[in-house]
């Protein structure tokens, strides 16, 4: 395989003209053959190769497309953990206030009763 197919072919389609050569035409034959084959192997071995790009290609495909399921679900999850903070906001605001209004009515109470004991 040190030459390259091409010249290896073209010498081996002129041995035919060669004079004096009872086997020249059957020697021809032989290295073209030899070139065929080592042709076929080639091709089976791109062959091979493009299969096995083409599962590689499909296995990023699938993990990509799982990634963006992944994405979407993630996504959602954070949607979610956003509204109940929102909502959570809202609702600690609204205790907030109870908490203020509870707080101003002990204090009343706290000084009826003062009253109350002082007056008595």
């Amino acid at each position: 395989m040190n030459e390259g197919i091409g010249r290896r072919t073209w010498s081996a389609t002129r041995k035919g003209n060669v004079p004096g050569r009872a086997h020249a035409d059957s020697d021809a034959i032989s290295d073209i053959n030899q070139i065929i084959s080592e042709i076929s192997t080639i091709q089976t071995s791109i062959t091979t190769a493009i299969e096995q790009q083409k599962v590689i290609t499909e296995s990023i495909d699938q993990s990509v497309c799982a990634t963006a399921e992944g994405n979407v679900i993630i996504d959602d999850a954070i949607s979610k953990v956003s509204r109940s903070a929102i909502e959570n906001r809202k609702y600690a605001s609204s205790i907030e206030n109870a908490a203020g209004r509870m707080n101003a009515m002990a204090d009343s109470l706290e000084a009826s009763v003062f009253r109350f004991l002082k007056n008595g």
